[in-house]
């Protein structure tokens, strides 16, 4: 498979993931894509925005499939599946990075990816949270937990061990 066509397919918030999904969850996905207004539908396409996964990854040392990982988390964030403000502790959670490097994805992914589209993406999670918007900043704590009403993803990274790396021989 041609190589940016293989990172297009991994780290588009659209495809992230999606060989792991079964075909209920993808269908449900694909409706609720339908519903969503067009920047945001543009964002989770963009060949652009699977660039900025890319360097993100890169920048901050994390593997293919971490990197994947974070592109899925995004679009459960867009998707109004993850509240926006538990996105940096997510990242601490299930990605396994410091709280600064959290931080630093996080302020990454809210000033490339989400400024653009701040008021389709309020308006997503007023509606899926309205009891948790508030003018708190956007940062991990080191002692907070995730909120379990968060996601739908495991708390591990597949075809990963706790040595960071993948194993192959399944594939």
């Amino acid at each position: 498979m041609d190589n940016e066509l293989e990172q297009y397919l991994s780290f588009s918030p659209y495809f992230a993931g999606m060989n792991t999904e079964s075909s209920d969850i993808r269908s449900g996905f694909i409706e609720q894509f339908s519903k969503l207004p067009l920047p945001i539908k543009q964002l989770l396409t963009s060949t652009s925005t699977t660039q900025i996964m890319f360097s993100i990854g890169q920048e901050n040392g994390l593997e293919d499939v971490t990197t994947e990982y974070l592109a899925k988390m995004i679009r459960h964030v867009l998707m109004g599946e993850i509240f926006i403000k538990d996105l940096p502790n997510l990242l601490v959670s299930a990605l396994n990075l410091s709280p600064d490097q959290a931080t630093a994805i996080n302020k990454r992914v809210l000033n490339e990816l989400f400024v653009p589209i701040t008021n389709d993406l309020k308006k997503i999670q007023q509606a899926k949270f309205p009891d948790r918007l508030s003018a708190s900043p956007i940062v991990p704590s080191q002692n907070q937990s995730v909120p379990s009403q968060a996601p739908r993803l495991s708390t591990t990274i597949p075809n990963t061990n706790q040595n960071n790396t993948v194993d192959l021989r399944n594939k």
